[in-house]
């Protein structure tokens, strides 16, 4: 399941919706800082698309939701998925909105996938798969996940904690069954189990109530003017307030001395000191990472002007482009051709086949997408 972030005032915010919450447990100021909105990559494209054939496959069959399909690649790693892993009483894409001050839940329908209402003290998802067991008594659970594996495990994860919570509270359930459905490249689905009892839920429920609260009084403190504790980690990966928060500001600042320090004698540091100074610029490359996405969502909608004559604007390598619709043509021409030593391209980020099937037949492939240049307006 995917979130959402927007713009907003400082100070303001709004609870987290369920894949963002173990983002939040971490670090209050991912919420309450404003966010930055990113266009989707290729791989969260990519994984849409999957999401959405499950979801059409199971409702009109496997034909139809393969010929919605346009990218080759996508379609045969959809056709290899095995849908009777997943049980027909599962229902798909279950909304869900839980209050955490009436600690109570229920299922709500929203017009857009993941457009979701507010309201004051509730948590908001949407389910995969959702369903129950014979007795009614256990709420089933199941998270599609198509990009690399998650750190945590199915017990762990927030995403599955707060579904279970909200699911069971909404339909009288006791106990829940969850899993995180792995679908790798070849279309093989690898399900990892876990269950929690009543006794998990309440506490989950307790701790989703705790971070309400924290966030409200974080909030407030932060439209104050005061400083808050933030955490700098792996959470911060793809954060969207990432651009807005103090504590990788400040990281920012010691920049230009720590690359300094990179180009001297660094066998003269003490361990301590390059393990420091390896966080550090850990840090930098996660927050440039941020910048330069950022610069590239703007360029989506055209380009840039930068002043002095010059723009920013997506300018393709000199090598051959190949997109979705003309990669058939392509992979007969390498069929044809044979291996090469190296074969340069510029690929549509959709062309995934053009590259499985190059290095099937023994290509060196590098590829390249469309580079994020500065260059004058008359170019």
């Amino acid at each position: 399941m995917r979130g959402r972030s927007g713009k907003r005032p400082l100070g303001q915010y709004r609870l987290p919706t369920g894949s963002s919450i173990a983002r939040a447990m971490a670090c209050a100021g991912s919420v309450v800082f404003p966010h930055v909105r990113h266009a989707p990559g290729p791989a969260a494209r990519r994984g849409t698309v999957i999401h959405k054939f499950i979801e059409e496959a199971r409702a009109i069959g496997r034909v139809k939701a393969l010929d919605n399909i346009k990218d080759d690649g996508i379609r045969n790693l959809c056709n290899a998925i095995d849908l009777n892993l997943f049980p027909p009483y599962l229902e798909s894409e279950a909304t869900y909105e839980l209050d955490v001050n009436l600690q109570t839940a229920r299922a709500i329908h929203i017009d857009k996938p993941r457009d979701y209402p507010y309201n004051a003290h509730c948590f908001y998802g949407t389910a995969d798969l959702v369903g129950f067991s014979e007795d009614g008594g256990t709420v089933i659970v199941i998270d599609i996940k198509t990009g690399r594996r998650l750190a945590d495990h199915a017990r762990d994860n927030w995403q599955l904690r707060f579904l279970a919570v909200a699911a069971a509270a909404a339909h009288g359930a006791k106990d829940a069954k969850v899993a995180l459905a792995y679908v790798n490249e070849a279309g093989d689905v690898e399900f990892e189990w876990a269950e929690f009892t009543s006794l998990d839920l309440a506490d989950y429920m307790e701790e989703l109530s705790w971070l309400d609260s924290t966030l409200l009084k974080v909030s407030e403190a932060v439209a104050s003017g005061y400083a808050i504790d933030l955490a700098i980690g792996s959470h911060c990966d793809w954060c969207p307030a990432l651009l807005n928060c103090p504590a990788h500001m400040d990281t920012m600042k010691s920049m230009d001395a720590d690359l300094a320090a990179t180009r001297g004698e660094l066998d003269q540091l003490s361990p301590e000191s390059l393990g420091k100074l390896y966080d550090r610029l850990s840090a930098y490359e996660t927050i440039l990472k941020e910048v330069r996405s950022s610069f590239r969502t703007m360029a989506n909608s055209g380009p840039i002007e930068i002043g002095d004559s010059k723009q920013l604007r997506f300018v393709s390598n000199n090598h051959t482009i190949i997109n979705s619709k003309k990669q058939d043509e392509f992979v007969q021409w390498l069929v044809a051709n044979g291996p090469h030593s190296c074969l340069r391209v510029t690929l549509d980020p959709m062309a995934t086949e053009t590259l499985d099937k190059a290095r099937e037949l023994g290509f060196v492939v590098d590829a390249k997408l469309p580079t994020l240049r500065k260059v004058n307006k008359k170019c």
